[in-house]
């Protein structure tokens, strides 16, 4: 998905990190990020449910206000909890 090479080896040493980390919103986020509402598929198979997990700590860590909702049913689309949407 980053359009660039990763090796077993890059994961073995970590560098891999580097190459995702135009993908990856986590990365990005630090003492300066905006508030944000992030809403997840737990079965998503385009956007990995570990990926919203990542985001939503470093939120934390960075003390940046957020909303985190989960939407259990529902893939990419958020298509089977409509509760959630309330």
């Amino acid at each position: 998905m980053a359009g660039k090479e990763i090796t077993a080896d890059m994961f073995a040493d970590g560098t891999y990190l580097e190459q995702v980390k135009d993908i990856s919103a986590a990365m990005w986020i630090d003492e300066s990020s905006v508030p944000s509402v992030c809403a997840y598929g737990s079965w998503d198979k385009a956007q990995a449910f570990g990926a919203s997990k990542r985001l939503d700590s470093a939120l934390t860590k960075y003390n940046i206000p957020h909303e985190y909702i989960v939407f259990a049913h529902s893939g990419h689309g958020l298509q089977n909890d409509n509760a959630k949407y309330a």
